[in-house]
Parts: C-alpha cells; sequence; structure tokens
C-alpha cells in the first residue's frame, strides 16, 4: 500500500488577490508541505511584489509549473479531441503549431524576466493534443501534471503525473495529487483544508513525485483499470 498525497494549486495569476496568496503559503508553511503551484503569466498589469513571491516559493523548493498563458478558454468544436478527453472546451487544442508555439515562448519570456525556471506543464481544463506535446518538446519541458492513474508513466519523452483528486478521499494506492483552486482559500477554515491539516502525515512535498520511477508492468494494469473506473465516476460526481 502507498498512502502518499500531494498538493497541487491552479490558477495563481499576477493581480489575484494578495489575502488568498499569503493564505496559501501560510497554510502550507505551517504544515511543513511544499506543493506544486501552477502559474498563469499574463496579466493586464505589472506586479512584480507577485514574481518576487513566487522566485522566494521556487527558491524554497516550491514547484513552479505553467499553466498556459491567459487561460482564455472557448467551447471547442464537437471534432476537436484531446488526448484527455474530460471537458468540452480548452485554451489551445484545437491551435496549430506556432500559435502553440508563440504562446508558450510568450509565458516562458515572462517568467525569465524574473528569473523564475520551469520544465513542467500543467493544461488548462486537462486539454491537450499532439501538437501541444510536439511544442512541449521543443521548450525542453520534462513533465506533465495530470492523467487519472496512480502511478507516474512515459509518454515518448514525457513523464506524466497522475492528478485525480480535488480534496481529500481514501486511497490506499499509488500516488495522489489534489488539485485545488484559488477559491478554496478564501478562506483557511473549510472542509477541504481542514481535512488535509488533519491528514498531513499523508503529505508529501511535491518535488518527491518528480522522482517516483514510471510504472511497471504490475502497475501499469493497476492504472488501466483504475483510469476506466475513475472515468466513469467523474461522469457521476466531481472527486
Amino acid at each position: 500500500m502507498n498512502k502518499k498525497y500531494y498538493i497541487r494549486i491552479d490558477d495563481l495569476t499576477p493581480g489575484m488577490k494578495k489575502n488568498i496568496l499569503n493564505n496559501i503559503v501560510n497554510f502550507f508553511s505551517e504544515l511543513e508541505i511544499k506543493p506544486l503551484i501552477a502559474v498563469i503569466p499574463f496579466s493586464e498589469k505589472e506586479d512584480k511584489d507577485f514574481w518576487d513571491k513566487i522566485k522566494e516559493l521556487q527558491e524554497k523548493w516550491w514547484i513552479i509549473w505553467l499553466h498556459w498563458y491567459n487561460h482564455n478558454l472557448r467551447q471547442n468544436p464537437i471534432w476537436i479531441k484531446s488526448i484527455i478527453p474530460i471537458q468540452d472546451y480548452s485554451e489551445f487544442v484545437w491551435l496549430n503549431y506556432e500559435e502553440q508555439k508563440e504562446k508558450i515562448k510568450k509565458w516562458l519570456n515572462i517568467l525569465n524576466k524574473y528569473w523564475i525556471k520551469t520544465n513542467i506543464f500543467v493544461a488548462p481544463a486537462h486539454w491537450l493534443d499532439k501538437t501541444t506535446l510536439k511544442v512541449l518538446k521543443e521548450f525542453n519541458f520534462k513533465y506533465v501534471s495530470d492523467w487519472f492513474w496512480l502511478y507516474p508513466k512515459k509518454i515518448n519523452w514525457l513523464k506524466f503525473l497522475p492528478q485525480q483528486l480535488w480534496q481529500f478521499r481514501k486511497i490506499h494506492l499509488g500516488y495522489k495529487t489534489i488539485c485545488l483552486h484559488l477559491e478554496d482559500f478564501e478562506t483557511i477554515n473549510n472542509s477541504i483544508l481542514n481535512k488535509i491539516k488533519r491528514n498531513k502525515k499523508l503529505f508529501w512535498n511535491f518535488n518527491e513525485l518528480l522522482q517516483i520511477a514510471t510504472e511497471n508492468s504490475y502497475q501499469k494494469l493497476i492504472n488501466f483499470l483504475f483510469e476506466k473506473v475513475w472515468f466513469n465516476l467523474l461522469k457521476i460526481k466531481k472527486w
């Protein structure tokens, strides 16, 4: 059995409410848990304080990920298919190679300006296609946080790190990542965060997940079965 859990926080962006960013930092610092934080870089206004805080967190071994450019999601045409078909909207899946490449290039330019580095990608609404993977390769990305498995899996050169949950649930196999959003931190006294606090001994720093070996034969079977079951559960209720 493996009871290890990890935290991913989506949608941090310049201009976000400062009290929410402070709540995030204070909550996980108190628990001594270092999560993944997925950043949307585009903002209408310069916010050096935000980027200084992100750089400080990276220096403390919080993991910074690319969460695309501006998160402007649009309805997908019915003929468009994602590698992970869970939503019917996306920021970029139907864009061609040059358009997707330009978005990532702009994003990385913003990070480079503030001396922040990453080789990890988080797709808005879980949507990415084969073109996205080609663009990620060109920019030397190595990891993707996504897919409803229990063990990391290699697809071509990319290592997919499983993300299955949006709140704490007991699963006694594999490596579980809980994806949280900014609304979960409007107050740090809510059911989701209280469950994490009560079970803090099960949570590990996210940088450890980067080092976990990809699936063996037994884990490959577990991944296959879990994915089938989880997709059906997601149709019934958001887990």
